[in-house]
């Protein structure tokens, strides 16, 4: 079994590498969605623990300590789209910590207005809406090594033109119990090239290639977390067609635009959050997203662009946590999740 599965992430990975930016349509199926990863900078993949919400960069984080837990996620984004989900958590079996999840998202645009070319306005509105079912599994494959696969049935309408795919997310997990360490790998939306209704033009989805470690301090309360996005592409740099050679004011020398160097674009790669752990009840998270920042700041008041800051805590049967992350100077978004035991509520009766 081990070997079958080791062969076939390695198979993906080969076919995830040949994925390219900027060529993807059904970008919404990177938005991220519970409050605790944005809380500690937007991706994660190796936290292991009783949270049902940290399986959606990750489905080999499925584990039987989220049996029959809902999540309720809700995301405030910017220009008035919002975006959420809701999911629910059933343990099949015990004796190799079978689970399964079910998983709705559903992004909403808002209403817009009809107009030309120049941008004058024609009269009418229309909506667009994307939405996807996750169908998630898991199971132990030894003893620190769970793997996971997650099937999605997407859909997305934009005025009268639609859109539906099929893609799939594979993912593993090592956990360490003594050593409080935990690592993940994932190959998210691997699926065919799918188009819009009445266009003929097919694009690829956003499959990406993600790994990341986790690791609580021994003798603290802090959960420190790497993670490493986009693997499947080296470069991710953005050229910005505003940046044009200058003129030196004193020997009248061109100087040319200065080009990202090697550790720029390493860092495009790197999200790190870190957890402090002040009770069981009650967490403070951080993180930083170097990408965000060096694509959304800007070069002369860059401010917080790239960070985040949320809270975990506890009243009586419910989980609530709640994320603030800087996008840009103008705003940042507002995520807030609700996790409950639907078996709490059964055992008070």
């Amino acid at each position: 079994m081990k070997t079958i599965g080791c062969s076939l992430f390695v198979l993906i990975s080969v076919l995830g590498f040949g994925q390219s930016g900027g060529l993807n349509t059904l970008d919404f199926l990177q938005l991220v969605q519970p409050a605790r990863i944005s809380a500690i900078g937007g991706a994660n993949l190796s936290v292991f623990d009783g949270d049902a919400n940290m399986t959606g960069f990750n489905p080999g984080l499925l584990n039987g300590q989220m049996h029959d837990k809902v999540a309720l996620n809700f995301v405030d984004y910017f220009a008035g789209i919002n975006y959420g989900n809701v999911s629910y958590t059933y343990g099949i079996d015990t004796v190799v910590d079978r689970v399964a999840q079910v998983n709705l998202m559903n992004a909403n645009y808002g209403t817009m207005q009809y107009a030309d070319a120049t941008g004058q306005l024609t009269g009418g509105s229309f909506t667009a809406n994307d939405a996807v079912l996750n169908l998630s599994y898991a199971q132990q494959l030894s003893k620190q090594i769970r793997g996971g696969v997650t099937m999605k049935f997407i859909y997305s309408a934009i005025e009268s033109y639609q859109a539906f795919g099929v893609a799939c997310d594979l993912g593993a997990s090592y956990y360490n119990e003594e050593k409080e360490l935990s690592m993940g790998f994932s190959v998210l939306n691997i699926g065919p090239n799918i188009s819009y209704s009445d266009n003929g033009a097919r694009e690829s989805l956003p499959t990406q290639v993600l790994f990341g470690i986790s690791k609580k301090l021994k003798y603290a309360p802090f959960r420190l977390s790497v993670t490493f996005e986009n693997l499947q592409k080296w470069d991710l740099t953005v050229q910005n067609p505003n940046l044009t050679p200058q003129t030196d004011p004193l020997t009248g020398e061109l100087i040319p635009v200065k080009q990202p160097g090697f550790l720029d674009k390493a860092m495009r790669h790197v999200v790190i959050g870190g957890e402090i752990l002040l009770t069981k009840n009650f967490h403070i998270r951080t993180g930083f997203n170097y990408r965000r920042m060096r694509e959304l700041s800007l070069a002369a008041r860059p401010g917080l662009v790239g960070m985040s800051l949320g809270l975990g805590f506890r009243i009586n049967r419910f989980h609530l946590s709640y994320a603030r992350s800087s996008y840009h100077r103008a705003g940042g978004t507002n995520s807030i999740s609700i996790l409950t035991r639907i078996g709490d509520f059964r055992s008070k009766r």
